[in-house]
């Protein structure tokens, strides 16, 4: 059972994509969850924003469900809701929606702007990953 103390948000290396062809990719990688429908996925974020190829500029999809646990951010999954953008530089459309998200679920698990977290602020080996200044972001939510 996930129970979300952070928020981490991360990119997808790629200019398109959405949450299905995401799932392929994590399929590939070996990721499984168990949907409450008892139906199988793979995808490891359990939001992804569009960025208009493949996904309408800013439209948000669900990847796995928010309580389970995701596969997207090793030592913080059991404890974290994963956001992936489409794509790098985002457009003015996918901050928006990514900003409202984020605020909507800081306010559900009461999440306070200092636990989001870019999925570089995770990890020392990972550099770029959002491609976001998380100081302004942290701003743009409180």
């Amino acid at each position: 059972m996930n129970r979300p103390t952070h928020i981490i948000i991360h990119y997808s290396n790629s200019h398109f994509g959405n949450a299905h062809t995401i799932d392929k990719w994590h399929s590939e990688r070996g990721f499984r969850f168990t949907r409450h429908d008892g139906s199988t996925g793979h995808i490891g974020y359990h939001y992804v924003v569009g960025n208009g190829v493949g996904l309408d500029h800013g439209a948000i999809e669900q990847g796995r469900p928010e309580d389970t646990i995701g596969a997207h951010a090793p030592g913080y999954n059991s404890r974290s809701i994963g956001i992936c953008l489409i794509g790098h530089p985002f457009n003015h459309n996918q901050i928006l929606a990514a900003v409202a998200l984020t605020r909507r679920l800081m306010k559900k698990y009461d999440i306070p702007p200092a636990q989001v977290l870019g999925h570089f602020e995770t990890r020392e080996d990972v550099k770029l990953c959002p491609g976001l200044d998380m100081r302004l972001f942290r701003e743009a939510v409180s």
